[in-house]
């Protein structure tokens, strides 16, 4: 999916701690001709999140993002949402590491 700073979103993992688990989904991009997708990410599984005093833990195997060979551009997108699923209030915090300024993050 592309996005405003020129970095698509192939993959997302997605950390829930009520469900201690982080669930990894893939672009479903739109159909030629279409404006829009949905749904715009689809769940392709799920791996166990471990919950700290301070942060949440995931080991996700590259074979479920798609790449077995390690290399891969990223950007990480930190936010807390309302409880309870659908809400009309907007995103509590957020950070973004790189700053979207910055190029993406790179593993090789």
């Amino acid at each position: 999916m592309p996005t405003a700073y020129g970095l698509g979103i192939d993959y997302i993992v997605d950390m829930w701690p009520p469900s201690r688990r982080a669930v990894i989904q893939r672009a479903n991009r739109p159909a030629i001709g279409a404006s829009a997708c949905n749904p715009c990410y689809v769940a392709t599984g799920a791996v166990r999140l471990a919950l700290t005093a301070d942060g949440m833990q995931a080991t996700v195997p590259l074979s479920r993002l798609g790449n077995g060979s390690g290399a891969m551009n990223f950007r990480i997108l930190a936010y807390a949402s309302p409880p309870g699923g659908a809400s009309p209030l907007p995103t509590i915090v957020s950070d973004v590491m790189p700053d979207p300024t910055l190029p993406p993050g790179f593993v090789r």
